[in-house]
Parts: C-alpha cells; sequence; structure tokens
C-alpha cells in the first residue's frame, strides 16, 4: 500500500491509459509485443524492470506530443512493457533504467538509454510517419513471421 508520499502506480497508469487521445498501452506478454510490432508506424516501446517500474516522467511530453500533431493513431503509439514478461527483452532484465526503443514497421530504429527527453521527443518526430500507409507491412519482420506461421501446413509453437 502506498504512503502519503509514494504515487499509487497502478492507478496512475490506469489514469493515463484512460485519457484520450490515448498515450499509454501496456503489453505484459511475448504475444502481444510481436503483434503490436507487426504493425505499421511507429511504436515508442518504454522497456522497464520490475524492480523499478516504469518511468512517467516521460508521459506529459508524450500526451502533448499527441495532442499537437493529432496523428493518426496507428501513426504513433506508446507502449509500456516489463522486460521480465518479454522474451524478445531479455537482455533489459535487472536494468535500473528504463530504455526506450523506437520501432518504425517491425525494426528497430533507435535506441535511448534513461529517460531522456529531449532526446526522445526530437525521434518522435523523426521516425514517426505522416501517414501510417507510408509503411510497406512486406517489409516488415514481425509481420512476415505472422504471416508464414498462419499459412496452412505451417507449423505453429
Amino acid at each position: 500500500m502506498p504512503t502519503a508520499h509514494e504515487p499509487n502506480y497502478h492507478q496512475f497508469t490506469k489514469q493515463l491509459i484512460d485519457v484520450k487521445p490515448s498515450i499509454l498501452f501496456k503489453i505484459d506478454d511475448t504475444e502481444s509485443f510481436t503483434e503490436k510490432l507487426a504493425t505499421q508506424g511507429l511504436k515508442l516501446v518504454e522497456v522497464y524492470s520490475n524492480a523499478w517500474g516504469p518511468c512517467y516522467s516521460i508521459l506529459p511530453t508524450l500526451k502533448r506530443i499527441k495532442i499537437e500533431r493529432d496523428p493518426d493513431p496507428a501513426a504513433f503509439q506508446y507502449d509500456v512493457c516489463q522486460a521480465e514478461c518479454i522474451d524478445q527483452l531479455e537482455q533489459y532484465r535487472g536494468a535500473s533504467k528504463p530504455t526506450f526503443l523506437f520501432y518504425r514497421n517491425g525494426k528497430l530504429v533507435h535506441t535511448v538509454s534513461g529517460p531522456n527527453t529531449p532526446e526522445i521527443e526530437r525521434r518522435i518526430y523523426e521516425f514517426t510517419p505522416g501517414n501510417p500507409d507510408q509503411d510497406d507491412l512486406e517489409e516488415n519482420p514481425f509481420y512476415a513471421a505472422k504471416k508464414a506461421s498462419s499459412r496452412p501446413g505451417s507449423a505453429r509453437r
């Protein structure tokens, strides 16, 4: 139970998820992570360790960007992922600071270590497509893997 001086992160996260336009999506398993990356647009993925929790200092900036630019919801999304829950994020387990991964059309295009707000904002503007349809899904490795696994006769895990 949080004390008077400690924030209730679960309540705070729920409030941010409910804010419109939505800026925060929580991903807590490998399948959801792969599904999310198999889509078009920029995915800013904050990877945090269970011991430290997500970084909330970046949220006001992300909210401002979302309101100012009002891009198509598919053009830019912010996802928070606990490293311990997702196989592809194993290297970040136990890290004391969050890592921000920028995925565009399923490909990692940039990484920012720690909550460097000016750098994160600069990269969001750099990598967010004007329209998510600018990305060719056939070039997305997560989409290609999903498509291959859904073919008749393909082995499913």
